[in-house]
């Protein structure tokens, strides 16, 4: 028999309010949770506490340790690469097929957003971006009529939010380019042109998957992005990790895919610095942020 309605409810509300506390730094990575203590904070019974920290293990954000209680997963540069890599297979895919199968309501909604995307005052404004972002991404995904993909992409998402906002969203470097490739994403979405979303989004989390990693490791340190990108993607988060360039948006990283094509690293270095008019030599950001350094185990 499955549980009662009533005792689902607590559940979720007892997954969102501990994900809550983990994105404001209440719960921090490696910290241990008492089942009983944390219950009674939440004035919910153990059972419920019980099946929430279950269903937070299965997606990944903590540890269960014996009968009492569990810990915040570590964020290691492992775990950060494998969420960036996740949402980049899983959007670019969803993306294409969302723009093989959408319908004249999703235009309309995926409409509706960019206009609120588009009357966004940068760079004053850019933390607002969130929320419609994220939307337009979750309408397009639904569009695709792949529940099973569309959950994994969702909770990559939960991952982002989670362990990455400080890092993400809030950057208005990706604000910036974020207009430019939400205008295009929709109109390719509006020709239901499937290479030219997957392309899009491909792009854009490379882009975000730069802003992510810069000044906190290089590029010759990660393990799972190599695999998964073309040789003009690594390219494009090669300019922005280790040469500490901004993102250019979809029109900088068309003109390096052309030259990515020829795999020429100089082609690379032109495309990021005469825009930028910044040396890429530099092994520190030209920003001079000081950032914490991620550990690779």
């Amino acid at each position: 028999m499955p549980p009662p309605r009533r005792q689902n409810s607590a559940v979720d509300a007892l997954v969102e309010a501990l994900r809550h506390d983990i994105r404001s730094g209440k719960l921090r990575p490696g910290q241990r949770i008492d089942l009983d203590e944390w219950g009674e904070g939440m004035g919910a019974s153990r059972t419920p506490v019980r099946l929430a920290l279950e269903r937070l293990e299965a997606e990944g954000f903590v540890k269960l340790s014996g009968r009492r209680g569990a810990t915040i997963i570590d964020v290691t540069l492992n775990h950060i690469e494998d969420v960036l890599c996740t949402r980049l297979v899983l959007d670019a895919t969803l993306g294409r097929v969302g723009a093989r199968n959408i319908t004249q309501q999703d235009l309309d909604a995926l409409e509706s957003l960019l206009e609120q995307i588009e009357a966004i005052k940068l760079p004053e404004e850019h933390a607002k971006m969130v929320d419609p972002a994220q939307r337009f991404h979750a309408q397009l995904f639904h569009a695709a009529g792949a529940p099973m993909m569309h959950r994994l992409a969702m909770q990559s998402v939960h991952h982002t939010d989670v362990f990455l906002s400080s890092m993400w969203f809030t950057n208005r470097r990706i604000a910036d380019v974020g207009k430019a490739y939400f205008a295009q994403l929709y109109a390719a979405c509006l020709a239901r042109d499937g290479d030219r979303v997957s392309e899009l989004i491909r792009g854009y989390r490379v882009d975000m998957a730069g802003v992510v990693l810069q000044d906190r490791v290089r590029t010759e340190d990660l393990r799972i992005l190599p695999g998964a990108l073309t040789p003009a993607e690594f390219l494009q988060l090669r300019a922005i990790v280790d040469e500490g360039n901004d993102p250019v948006g979809p029109a900088g990283n068309a003109a390096l895919t052309a030259g990515g094509q020829r795999r020429q690293a100089n082609v690379s270095k032109s495309a990021y610095s005469v825009k930028n008019g910044r040396s890429t030599s530099a092994k520190v950001s030209a920003r001079g942020r000081a950032r914490p350094k991620l550990e690779t185990a």
